[in-house]
């Protein structure tokens, strides 16, 4: 098929789907392009009224490509924060013998563009554990709250900074429903950790404290990846059971509305399905499922056409 035939064909399909869910796709930057490439799917979704962008993708270390692809297209001026839901912390540091500075984005043109992404797909981690102080270094993030990781130790190593390249704040925090009880880092007016849980609660753009209205205010991107809704039993990983993935994080109105106003506020949205660390393809589906019928309500459509 001829280059241009296809775009067009590309371009009409992606404003078919828009129109499905009810979204201009002149009302959004082109990052739907992105679904151009080998493996990454873009859906545009309304989160109470507001046009976002969803990105899945496989491996989690592809996300540096897709903040790469942002700043490219004008969606993202700076680096943003990031809100990632994870299992694992993946902020392991990078041997500078790899000479990083020489592929360190300066321009965020097309040609940088795809030396990068052969870079990420090639010299970081295959087991995707330390795109996120790449991703630092690389300044494409800013700072990081973990959410829900049950393996924590390059982040309690680094004790919540990455040093490389400026300095960077690197958090983990529980399950929202955890951080919004008693003892958790939005409620705990006692906390033995004030200055941690008052810059989580500024990256969340959630604080009540009265002494912190100059920070600068900075956009977030917001992540799942799949394997965060997983746990073990007899050394089998498998997904949450649907009921307990809604008392999680839909029964609880608290939970759920600031989980919600996350995905409002986020300034796109994106989904690493890393079937490897879910129990296989069918367990990463049935989670993703889950986030599509009860985050995204069914826009995502991942259940088949009957």
């Amino acid at each position: 098929m001829h280059v241009g035939i296809c775009i067009h064909v590309r371009e009409t399909r992606a404003q078919e789907f828009m129109n499905m869910v009810g979204v201009n796709i002149d009302e959004l930057p082109h990052m739907y392009e992105l679904s151009w490439r080998a493996n990454i799917n873009v859906y545009p979704v309304k989160m109470d009224g507001v046009n976002k962008y969803v990105v899945l993708y496989d491996d989690h270390r592809t996300l540096l490509n897709v903040l790469y692809f942002a700043r490219m297209k004008g969606l993202l001026e700076a680096a943003p924060n990031l809100i990632y839901f994870d299992y694992h912390d993946d902020a392991a540091t990078i041997p500078f013998k790899r000479k990083l500075s020489a592929h360190k984005p300066r321009t965020f043109t097309k040609e940088e563009f795809e030396k990068f992404w052969n870079f990420v797909e090639f010299r970081l981690r295959t087991d995707d554990a330390d795109w996120l102080c790449a991703g630092m270094y690389f300044d494409l993030i800013r700072d990081a709250v973990c959410v829900g990781a049950e393996e924590t130790g390059n982040i309690d190593e680094l004790n919540d900074y990455f040093r490389k390249s400026g300095s960077h704040h690197l958090y983990r925090i529980n399950h929202l429903d955890f951080e919004l009880g008693v003892r958790g880092c939005f409620e705990d007016r006692h906390s033995q950790h004030p200055q941690k849980d008052m810059q989580v609660r500024n990256i969340f753009k959630r604080n009540w404290d009265t002494d912190v209205n100059d920070m600068v205010d900075v956009p977030y991107v917001l992540d799942f990846d799949l394997d965060c809704f997983t746990g073990e039993i007899d050394d089998t990983t498998m997904a949450w059971p649907e009921h307990i993935f809604c008392n999680r994080y839909c029964s609880d109105k608290d939970t759920w509305m600031l989980l919600r106003s996350l995905m409002k506020n986020a300034a796109f949205i994106t989904i690493c399905r890393e079937p490897g660390c879910c129990g296989g393809i069918g367990e990463a589906h049935k989670i993703l499922a889950h986030l599509d019928k009860h985050f995204f309500e069914g826009q995502l459509h991942t259940m088949p056409i009957r």
